[in-house]
Protein backbone atom coordinates (compact mmCIF):
# COMPACT_ATOMS: atom_id res chain seq x y z
CA UNK A 1 0.00 0.00 0.00
CA UNK A 2 1.02 2.95 -0.94
CA UNK A 3 0.48 6.28 0.80
CA UNK A 4 0.17 10.24 -0.50
CA UNK A 5 -0.40 13.23 1.14
CA UNK A 6 -2.38 15.72 0.29
CA UNK A 7 -2.99 19.31 0.82
CA UNK A 8 -6.26 19.25 1.49
CA UNK A 9 -9.50 16.15 0.92
CA UNK A 10 -10.82 16.14 -1.89
CA UNK A 11 -14.85 16.11 -2.60
CA UNK A 12 -17.25 13.77 -3.83
CA UNK A 13 -16.11 14.53 -7.60
CA UNK A 14 -12.86 13.52 -6.63
CA UNK A 15 -14.34 10.29 -5.99
CA UNK A 16 -16.89 10.25 -9.32
CA UNK A 17 -13.85 10.33 -11.53
CA UNK A 18 -12.04 7.71 -9.85
CA UNK A 19 -14.62 5.69 -10.02
CA UNK A 20 -15.27 6.49 -13.80
CA UNK A 21 -11.88 5.66 -14.72
CA UNK A 22 -12.10 2.01 -13.40
CA UNK A 23 -9.87 3.21 -10.09
CA UNK A 24 -12.13 4.08 -7.40
CA UNK A 25 -12.07 0.09 -6.11
CA UNK A 26 -7.39 0.60 -5.57
CA UNK A 27 -8.13 4.21 -4.25
CA UNK A 28 -9.07 5.25 -0.45
CA UNK A 29 -9.44 8.29 1.85
CA UNK A 30 -8.34 8.85 5.44
CA UNK A 31 -7.86 11.77 8.11
CA UNK A 32 -4.79 10.92 9.87
CA UNK A 33 -4.51 13.91 12.71
CA UNK A 34 -5.96 16.55 10.07
CA UNK A 35 -3.48 15.57 6.86
CA UNK A 36 -5.48 14.37 4.60
CA UNK A 37 -4.15 10.98 2.79
CA UNK A 38 -4.52 9.28 -0.25
CA UNK A 39 -4.08 5.51 -0.17
CA UNK A 40 -3.44 3.72 -3.20
CA UNK A 41 -4.16 -0.47 -2.39
CA UNK A 42 -3.02 -1.02 -6.65
CA UNK A 43 0.45 0.47 -7.87
CA UNK A 44 -0.31 -0.36 -11.17
CA UNK A 45 -3.36 2.32 -10.67
CA UNK A 46 -1.09 5.41 -9.48
CA UNK A 47 -0.30 6.64 -12.77
CA UNK A 48 -4.29 7.47 -13.25
CA UNK A 49 -4.68 8.44 -9.37
CA UNK A 50 -1.76 11.01 -9.88
CA UNK A 51 -3.21 12.27 -13.22
CA UNK A 52 -6.45 13.04 -11.12
CA UNK A 53 -4.92 14.40 -8.03
CA UNK A 54 -3.28 16.62 -10.20
CA UNK A 55 -5.96 17.76 -12.36
CA UNK A 56 -7.83 18.43 -8.88
CA UNK A 57 -4.84 20.22 -7.41
CA UNK A 58 -3.34 22.43 -9.66
CA UNK A 59 -0.13 24.01 -9.10
CA UNK A 60 -0.15 27.40 -10.63
CA UNK A 61 2.80 28.11 -12.97
CA UNK A 62 5.76 30.40 -11.72
CA UNK A 63 6.83 33.94 -13.02
CA UNK A 64 10.24 35.09 -11.86
CA UNK A 65 9.77 32.89 -8.76
CA UNK A 66 6.20 34.59 -8.22
CA UNK A 67 2.74 32.37 -8.50
CA UNK A 68 1.20 33.80 -11.69
CA UNK A 69 -2.63 33.48 -12.17
CA UNK A 70 -3.64 35.70 -14.91
CA UNK A 71 -1.35 38.07 -16.89
CA UNK A 72 -2.20 40.96 -14.18
CA UNK A 73 0.36 38.65 -11.80
CA UNK A 74 2.79 38.67 -14.74
CA UNK A 75 2.35 42.36 -15.21
CA UNK A 76 2.79 43.57 -11.34
CA UNK A 77 6.01 41.18 -11.40
CA UNK A 78 7.73 42.78 -14.30
CA UNK A 79 6.75 46.02 -12.85
CA UNK A 80 8.15 45.13 -9.46
CA UNK A 81 11.05 43.34 -11.26
CA UNK A 82 11.96 47.26 -13.24
CA UNK A 83 11.66 49.21 -9.94
CA UNK A 84 13.99 46.69 -8.32
CA UNK A 85 16.81 46.79 -11.21
CA UNK A 86 16.45 50.54 -11.55
CA UNK A 87 16.38 51.81 -8.21
CA UNK A 88 17.73 48.49 -5.84
CA UNK A 89 18.36 50.54 -3.35
CA UNK A 90 15.29 51.48 -1.98
CA UNK A 91 13.56 48.09 -2.88
CA UNK A 92 10.08 47.62 -1.39
CA UNK A 93 9.45 51.44 -1.33
CA UNK A 94 7.82 51.88 -4.30
CA UNK A 95 7.63 56.06 -3.83
CA UNK A 96 11.45 56.66 -3.26
CA UNK A 97 11.74 54.27 -6.48
CA UNK A 98 9.72 56.54 -8.36
CA UNK A 99 11.67 59.60 -7.19
CA UNK A 100 15.11 58.06 -7.65
CA UNK A 101 13.65 57.02 -11.71
CA UNK A 102 12.56 60.50 -12.34
CA UNK A 103 16.03 61.96 -11.06
CA UNK A 104 17.42 59.52 -13.23
CA UNK A 105 15.46 60.46 -15.95
CA UNK A 106 16.34 64.12 -15.38
CA UNK A 107 19.98 63.41 -15.38
CA UNK A 108 19.60 61.98 -18.99
CA UNK A 109 17.67 64.72 -20.27
CA UNK A 110 20.71 66.89 -19.07
CA UNK A 111 23.03 65.07 -20.63
CA UNK A 112 21.55 64.89 -23.66
CA UNK A 113 21.47 68.94 -24.03
CA UNK A 114 24.97 68.19 -22.86
CA UNK A 115 25.98 66.50 -25.69
CA UNK A 116 23.76 68.64 -28.34
CA UNK A 117 25.98 71.81 -27.25
CA UNK A 118 29.34 70.87 -25.96
CA UNK A 119 30.81 74.13 -26.47
CA UNK A 120 28.53 75.27 -23.42
CA UNK A 121 30.21 73.13 -21.13
CA UNK A 122 33.57 71.62 -19.80
CA UNK A 123 34.94 68.28 -21.06
CA UNK A 124 34.19 66.79 -17.46
CA UNK A 125 30.65 67.34 -18.05
CA UNK A 126 30.93 65.95 -21.57
CA UNK A 127 32.21 62.97 -19.97
CA UNK A 128 29.58 62.41 -17.39
CA UNK A 129 27.29 62.99 -20.11
CA UNK A 130 28.94 60.12 -22.50
CA UNK A 131 28.48 58.16 -19.34
CA UNK A 132 24.72 58.98 -17.89
CA UNK A 133 23.69 58.14 -21.17
CA UNK A 134 25.84 54.58 -22.10
CA UNK A 135 24.44 53.84 -18.22
CA UNK A 136 20.76 54.44 -19.62
CA UNK A 137 21.02 52.81 -22.78
CA UNK A 138 22.52 49.51 -21.24
CA UNK A 139 18.64 49.83 -18.30
CA UNK A 140 16.76 50.69 -21.12
CA UNK A 141 18.41 47.11 -22.67
CA UNK A 142 17.65 45.50 -19.45
CA UNK A 143 14.08 47.01 -18.69
CA UNK A 144 13.20 45.51 -22.26
CA UNK A 145 14.56 42.15 -22.03
CA UNK A 146 12.20 41.98 -18.45
CA UNK A 147 9.02 43.17 -20.83
CA UNK A 148 9.98 40.66 -23.46
CA UNK A 149 10.40 38.00 -20.69
CA UNK A 150 6.67 39.11 -19.51
CA UNK A 151 5.55 38.96 -22.82
CA UNK A 152 6.29 35.39 -23.77
CA UNK A 153 5.34 33.74 -20.78
CA UNK A 154 2.04 35.58 -21.37
CA UNK A 155 1.96 33.98 -24.99
CA UNK A 156 3.12 30.44 -23.41
CA UNK A 157 0.31 30.72 -21.29
CA UNK A 158 -2.38 32.17 -24.18
CA UNK A 159 -2.80 35.06 -21.65
CA UNK A 160 -2.41 37.99 -24.41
Amino acid sequence: MKIINLSAMPGPHFLRELEAAGLAGNVGLRDAGGQAQLLLGDEAAEAGVMAAVAAHNPVPPAFAGEPALSAGDVDRVTSERILDYLAPRWAGDARMQERHVLRALQDVARAQDIKRDPASYTPADAAWADQAIAQARAKDAQVLAYRQEAADFKATQNWE
